[in-house]
């Protein structure tokens, strides 16, 4: 499964729409599911619901209420991403890709990883740092 930070106001995320529902929708079939999570704090479940109807995610989107999983899991960005195998593992963490504005991919992070893992590699890359928005925590709204 992957958990993938989004949000309905950074425009990082807006960027990168249609390919987290391109990719989700490619890996989708061979087995692997999304799971949006939305840790703002200051962003309403009505809004995050507009938005992501809006936008027409493929998968559902969570809210994370009081930043309960992302500092759990110590995301820290939207977007920022989780892939974990069906034991839980942590098989990579970061960004998606490497171009905020999808015009010139050279590194596609998170698709390597699925592919090393569904084809039974080791996967290369297990951690890149993740661009975009600072999620907005409770207690820190408007800071």
């Amino acid at each position: 499964a992957v958990l993938v930070w989004v949000s309905a106001q950074c425009p990082v995320v807006k960027a990168y729409n249609d390919r987290i529902n391109a990719i989700a929708a490619e890996y989708e079939a061979r087995g692997i599911r999304f799971i949006g999570i939305n840790s703002n704090a200051t962003e309403s479940l009505e809004w995050v619901t507009s938005d992501a109807k809006e936008v027409g995610y493929k998968f559902p989107v969570l809210i994370d209420k009081g930043n309960v999983l992302a500092d759990k899991l110590g995301a820290t960005v939207t977007p920022e991403v989780y892939f974990v195998n069906k034991e839980g593992v942590l098989l990579y963490h970061g960004a998606i890709d490497n171009d905020r504005s999808g015009k010139n991919i050279q590194d596609h992070y998170l698709k390597t990883a699925f592919d090393a893992a569904l084809g039974g590699k080791a996967i290369e890359k297990t951690r890149t740092n993740a661009f975009g928005c600072t999620i907005k925590r409770t207690g820190m709204a408007g800071k």
